[in-house]
């Protein structure tokens, strides 16, 4: 628009230069008549000026309006009156003011959905007012109106040992808090889900699977019972332990369905799930003749002191039957609540939020394998929609507060067990545990990009981390840079859940 204003302006010039020229014209005819024609053409070059002025004003005053009304209508925890001031606030911030221009109060329609501005005005001329035009109207108005698609959130937690304390308190508060802002409104339940994942060294998905049909209670997968005997059945052992059953815990597919939502097959055993089970390590003589130690050693191994062969003892089933065990077992590092599926019950997401314990290491991956799979339409659990539905919108929220983690044991295990099972079975790759955590850090960059590729937004926080690899990671997995939270305390994670559940309200403009 400012080069059709340099064009007129210069229009106008070379006409003024022009009537200085005639006005010197010593025939007064000739004077007369051009001064007389000199009247239209300049109210013309004039009027162009001074309602591209307008069009330029008008355009600035709908830029700010247009700020304010979606800044209004996103700040969704404000009260209708604060909602009001907060809009004049970025309206007034973002208007270029003109002392040749007028503006009237805005007027301001707000409820629960949709937000109105209306602006009126004047815009002084500068060369109208040879035709009698002093001022020019100016009128505007936007409307932003709540988005009209749903949301499907699932929330991938860090329920680990070093959440312990405040901490876990905290998470809870932030995650309730976020659940609380995305269930406003009145009719909310129809229009928003929330799922929720917590994790640990594995993820319970709830001993109620059981008979689902993804499963592997035959024994099919090509990893089940690879810490027994050959043909060992682990639901079999479940069944002979006195005082333990199978809690809902899993491992971790084997590759390449770890990093995937595939739909699993009773034919195929790799795509079927297998129950977490921390074996009963060696006893200390025979541990101690190899110049081991191992941290699990939960019950007597039922060998002669002779036979120090630890894998041998570690293997064996027959241990188990009718079998005592105090403490958690074989559901050591994978004592967390069970996932909750998409629901539309708040009270049901906050309850499971409240059941949240911190316990175990950290497994980024498998949590976020599983938040995929809660918010995916396919089994194992298909309450979400398909992906290509446009009226919804499918996001994860994961949160860490710590490294992946296997440990390093001087023993044949190499390792910790977790949802990968040991180091020493080579199922991450390698058996050098420093290698094996690298891994879980590419599984986790893996999933990830696969998850994003299918249009899910995904948010990434980390909470009380000193900077390290991990953090890299999980800005990289964030949808946008933007997506990315690092929480360096608990009022941090507060505004950091705060945030990310304004950005779901997910609102759009309509004229």
């Amino acid at each position: 628009m400012s080069n059709c204003v340099r064009m007129f302006e210069n229009l106008l010039i070379s006409t003024l230069r022009l009537l200085i020229r005639f006005s010197g014209n010593s025939k007064g005819n000739t004077a007369i008549m051009f001064g007389i024609c000199c009247i239209p053409l300049v109210a013309s070059a004039g009027a162009a000026i001074d309602f591209t002025r307008a069009l330029n004003l008008k355009h600035n005053l709908n830029a700010a309006i247009d700020a304010a009304a979606l800044a209004a209508g996103s700040a969704v925890t404000l009260t209708t009156e604060q909602k009001i001031e907060y809009a004049k606030e970025v309206l007034e911030a973002n208007f270029l003011e003109s002392e040749h221009a007028h503006i009237d109060e805005p007027t301001f329609q707000v409820d629960d959905t949709t937000v109105i501005i209306n602006v009126t005005g004047t815009l002084d001329t500068f060369l109208l007012g040879v035709v009698g035009i002093d001022q020019i109207p100016i009128t505007t108005s936007n409307e932003v109106t709540l988005q009209s698609k749903k949301l499907e959130v699932v929330m991938v937690l860090d329920n680990t040992g070093s959440m312990s304390g405040s901490k876990i308190s905290s998470l809870k508060s932030a995650a309730e808090d976020l659940v609380e802002i995305l269930f406003e409104g009145d009719n909310a339940s129809d229009l928003v889900k929330v799922g929720l994942v917590p994790f640990a060294a594995s993820v319970n998905i709830g001993s109620d699977k059981l008979g689902s049909g993804w499963m592997d209670v035959n024994a099919q997968s090509s990893t089940h019972g690879e810490n027994f005997e050959a043909g060992t059945n682990l639901f079999t052992l479940y069944d002979d332990i006195d005082n333990k059953s199978w809690n809902g815990c899993v491992e971790a597919r084997p590759e390449p369905y770890d990093t995937t939502d595939a739909v699993p097959s009773s034919g195929n055993g790799d795509s079927l799930f297998v129950p977490y089970f921390y074996p009963d390590e060696p006893d200390w003589s025979a541990a101690n003749a190899n110049g081991y130690w191992y941290p699990r050693n939960y019950l007597n191994d039922g060998f002669p002191s002779s036979n120090t062969d630890v894998e041998e003892r570690q293997q064996d089933p027959d241990k188990y039957d009718g079998a005592w065990i105090s403490g958690s077992g074989p559901h050591y590092l994978c004592s967390v609540p069970s996932i909750l599926a998409l629901t539309n019950d708040e009270d049901d997401v906050n309850d499971k939020i409240d059941d949240m314990v911190a316990s175990g290491s950290t497994n980024i991956p498998t949590g976020l394998a599983w938040g995929w799979r809660v918010v995916s339409p396919d089994e194992p659990f298909s309450e979400g929609v398909d992906y290509d539905d446009e009226d919804v919108i499918k996001a994860i929220v994961l949160l860490t507060d710590g490294e992946n983690w296997v440990g390093n044991l001087n023993n044949h295990n190499k390792a910790y067990y977790n949802a990968y099972g040991y180091v020493g079975n080579g199922r991450l790759g390698t058996t050098d545990s420093g290698d094996a955590k690298d891994e879980l850090d590419t599984r986790t960059a893996t999933l990830c990009e696969n998850i994003k590729n299918e249009g899910i937004t995904l948010y990434t926080l980390t909470f009380d981390l000193d900077n390290g690899p991990i953090k890299d990671i999980m800005q990289a997995c964030a949808t946008t840079p933007g997506h990315y939270y690092d929480a360096s305390d608990s009022s941090a994670l507060a505004e950091s859940f705060n945030a990310i559940a304004t950005d779901l309200s997910n609102l759009r403009l309509s004229k």
